[in-house]
């Protein structure tokens, strides 16, 4: 009977992933408070369901689908200043990456709540992700100071629509006491998808500390332009201090296969089976992209022997989500 117990029920269910038994407990609730709801499409949000996040939202901005005794509790101008609602709303839009629902939700956002720090970077990456540069350099431009967040998700929105001159021009443009991993990793992104290696070997060269992220990404920007001496040395040079990371191998199959070459292909994959033996996951999508090195290359007889490899194994590749509409929905 406690909403505030109730909300950090919620919160714990979603972050263990139990996405069913926070169903029950909600729909079950005759005590849901605003927060109740914030858990709820913040849950959805982290657990992938954005269509769910979307359609809580849409209850609460209808009033005649939520029961009277809520709306006693829940006022309009509660769900206006509430931020993390539509935070949780606009992120459930971003996953899924449509333009049309990306307009519907920014035309809900009331002004209060457009100086807001997080609801700016919010929407600026809403945009870069449904692809609109312009919408979100037009929200970026009216910001008098950025912070490191809002100069971030800029440099990345850049970076996602192949605009990778511009992102390395407004990287460059950041105070240096501001840059972090989540700036670095994304200027070179940005590079990598442009083709812009001497951009990314130039801004990898100026940081200070390197992390594990960094380092993957340069190594993938390296494999795309398959410069893969140049890549394994970054490996070479990570592991003189630290594990090795299964990531950087990807990074550099990846780029393998797309020069359907064959020969590195199955070199990475033997060194991945012999470093990450416990590593299911990854091995399992290293044989995938070995399988369709070897098919890609005329190869059909050695891609099929791969492939009934790992259906013998028992292990499933972690299957992607696609988001398609039809008919506006």
């Amino acid at each position: 009977s406690n909403p505030h117990l109730l909300t950090s029920l919620l919160d714990a269910l979603m972050k263990c992933g139990d996405v069913a038994h926070a169903e029950s407990l909600f729909y079950s609730s005759k005590h849901k408070v605003l927060s109740s709801y914030g858990a709820m499409m913040k849950g959805y949000v982290e657990n992938n369901l954005a269509q769910k996040t979307i359609e809580l939202f849409n209850e609460l901005k209808n009033p005649a689908d939520v029961n009277k005794t809520l709306l006693t509790q829940m006022k309009l101008d509660d769900i206006q200043s509430n931020i993390p609602i539509y935070l949780s709303a606009i992120k459930a839009v971003s996953q899924i990456g449509d333009y049309s629902k990306a307009q519907s939700i920014a035309k809900q956002i009331p002004d209060s709540l457009l100086v807001e720090n997080q609801i700016r970077g919010a929407l600026i990456d809403l945009w870069g992700k449904v692809g609109s540069v312009v919408e979100a350099k037009l929200i970026f431009d009216k910001i008098r100071q950025p912070n490191i967040i809002e100069y971030t998700t800029m440099v990345n929105s850049y970076g996602l629509n192949g605009m990778g001159m511009q992102a390395i021009a407004l990287f460059h443009q950041i105070p240096r006491e501001f840059l972090h991993e989540a700036t670095y990793v994304c200027a070179l992104n940005a590079c990598s998808h442009s083709g812009l290696v001497s951009e990314a070997r130039l801004i990898f060269k100026n940081i200070e500390m390197k992390t594990m992220r960094i380092y993957s990404t340069m190594i993938d920007c390296l494999s795309r332009a398959s410069a893969f001496e140049q890549a394994q040395e970054l490996i070479d040079e990570y592991e003189r201090n630290h594990s090795p990371d299964s990531t950087m191998y990807m990074a550099l199959l990846s780029g393998a296969r797309n020069a359907k070459n064959v020969y590195l292909s199955q070199n990475i994959y033997d060194r991945m089976k012999n470093l990450f033996p416990e590593e299911k996951d990854p091995l399992i999508s290293a044989a995938v992209l070995l399988a369709n090195v070897y098919a890609s290359s005329g190869e059909i007889d050695k891609a099929s022997d791969i492939r009934l490899e790992i259906y013998k194994s028992g292990t499933k590749k972690k299957v992607g989500l696609t988001w398609i509409t039809v008919d506006g929905q």
